[in-house]
């Protein structure tokens, strides 16, 4: 039988709607801290292995069929849990998030936990990057000069002509070198091969060093 397990908020005033989004935002939270704490609890007592799966990751992207980023999320939040109970409590009431604890996670110590996720309230990914490199500033990236590849020599028509036959393996006989068939008809126009293309370079990634530097 199918049901439907989603309320329409088609019927839904603004403000009703409004609201409605307000509540659910906080019953995720909630649901997701009760998690984390579920999560820490069973990688304490190890009942993964039980379960048949070799670790608490296994468990979530294979069982509970989170994407890989959810799992690694969730685990790294519910183990810094252990150790800060604080941090559900900062997750609770939505001053930071599975990101930011993860990212946070290394840096954390009993004497300055309270007051990181204090600084991380209600900061983006890119903020928490920028709090993590003011901790520990990184040396500059040395500058670096590459060898650009060489742009191969184009070819001309009679060369395209031949690679393009022995790429496909068609076969020469009946054919001149110059582009004369074999019943003596010319080709329209000269043959131009396509450009060698050349693989671009992957693209950088920018991550911040330390403040004001990337």
């Amino acid at each position: 039988m199918k049901t439907h397990c989603v309320n329409s908020p088609t019927r839904l005033t603004d403000d009703a709607l409004l609201a409605r989004v307000h509540d659910l935002a906080r019953c995720e939270r909630r649901t997701t801290v009760e998690l984390i704490a579920h999560l820490a609890e069973m990688d304490r007592r190890r009942l993964h292995l039980a379960e048949g799966c070799s670790s608490l990751f296994t468990y979530c992207t294979e069982v509970l069929h989170f994407s890989e980023h959810a799992a690694y999320n969730r685990i790294e939040c519910a183990r810094v849990a252990r150790r800060f109970p604080l941090v559900l409590e900062k997750l609770a009431e939505g001053s930071v998030h599975l990101t930011a604890v993860r990212l946070l996670s290394p840096h954390l110590t009993p004497d300055n936990h309270a007051e990181l996720l204090d600084h991380a309230r209600h900061l983006g990914k890119r903020g928490v990057e920028l709090l993590v490199a003011s901790l520990r500033p990184l040396p500059d990236v040395p500058s670096l000069v590459r060898r650009l590849p060489l742009q191969p020599a184009p070819m001309d028509a009679d060369q395209s002509m031949l690679a393009e036959m022995e790429v496909t393996g068609a076969s020469l006989t009946g054919m001149e070198v110059r582009g004369t068939t074999t019943e003596g008809r010319r080709p329209g126009g000269p043959v131009v091969g396509e450009p060698i293309r050349v693989a671009p370079a992957p693209a950088a990634t920018v991550k911040p060093l330390a403040p004001e530097r990337y």
